[in-house]
């Protein structure tokens, strides 16, 4: 069964932010079915994998930063995001 999770990184100056995106759009379509990014710093992804296995996936490339797995249901959520990310996660915009 599929799950979205949101991955949220502490944005200090260790973090590289172009490189850790990088790594994640590596990791599709092998281990992420779907992902977006529309907030700096916040990925969701939908995968297979459960929030441990996402974890390990991540744990090397944040550098020592806070980082935080989450999994999230999209249907119980709120916020000003553009039409396609609604779309994207089977909702309309609210």
């Amino acid at each position: 069964m599929n799950n979205y999770f949101l991955i949220t990184v502490d944005n200090t100056s260790t973090f590289n932010a172009t490189t850790f995106h990088s790594y994640l759009v590596s990791l599709y379509p092998k281990h992420f079915s779907s992902w977006w990014h529309y907030i700096e710093g916040a990925y969701i992804v939908y995968t297979s994998l459960n929030e441990n296995q996402v974890y390990n996936l991540l744990h090397e490339h944040i550098n020592g930063n806070n980082f935080l797995v989450i999994k999230v249901d999209p249907q119980h959520a709120q916020g000003w995001l553009p039409n396609e990310a609604w779309t994207w996660m089977g909702r309309s915009s609210s």
